[in-house]
């Protein structure tokens, strides 16, 4: 998938990128949570981590029958790409944690990298990651044309208009699902989609 913003003037060059800690694989930070890996550290890319799987995770959810051939997938080409220069600042001065257990209410601003899609009458999250793009579950947006979407950055309390800071509202230029995404009835693999919107996000306290 193409992550690239517009003008930029940096290339990405696909590397081999290389993990920090023995044992892990390099890839994309959503597949290894939702294939049950666990993240510990980067390794190069900006969307991709270190993950580590036990035994027993890496084969949750797979069906030998419909599980993809991932050892001859072609080599990807990436496009122009421009990172934005920081990303993921909450206004507020907490640490998450890796589990909910009771948990608190979140405050205004808290995530504010968070996204409120809606696809029609349904209803998705997402994540803001970068000033064009918004990362969601394929399975949201798989059956859905851009013009169906929309998105929505900075709501703390949906359909309150009384909130410290207004939320907005963006259209969706492209939705490009993961190749490998299908409706199955196991657990879902590869199912991530990034949603490039129609204008360019401006950074804001609660967004």
């Amino acid at each position: 998938m193409d992550l690239g913003g517009d003008g930029g003037n940096n290339r990405g060059v696909r590397t081999e990128l290389q993990c920090q800690h023995e044992g892990g694989t390099c890839e994309f930070f959503l597949l290894c949570w939702m294939s049950g890996g666990l993240l510990q550290g980067t390794c190069g890319g900006m969307l991709k981590g270190c993950c580590h799987r036990t035994a027993k995770s890496a084969n949750i959810g797979i069906d030998a029958s419909t599980a993809v051939d991932l050892t001859n997938v072609p080599a990807l080409e990436y496009g122009p790409v421009q990172n934005d220069p920081s990303c993921g600042i909450s206004l507020a001065k907490q640490t998450a944690q890796r589990r909910i257990v009771g948990g608190d209410d979140a405050g205004f601003g808290s995530f504010p990298w968070q996204a409120y899609i809606r696809i029609g009458s349904s209803r998705c999250g997402g994540s803001l990651i970068s000033r064009r793009h918004v990362v969601t579950a394929g399975h949201c947006v798989a059956r859905a044309t851009p013009r169906q979407v929309h998105v929505t950055l900075g709501d703390y309390v949906i359909n309150s208009a009384v909130e410290p800071l207004p939320a907005y509202t963006f259209g969706v230029r492209t939705i490009n699902v993961h190749p490998y995404f299908k409706f199955t009835p196991q657990a879902d693999r590869f199912d991530v989609a990034v949603l490039t919107l129609e204008r360019t996000v401006h950074f804001m306290p609660h967004i």
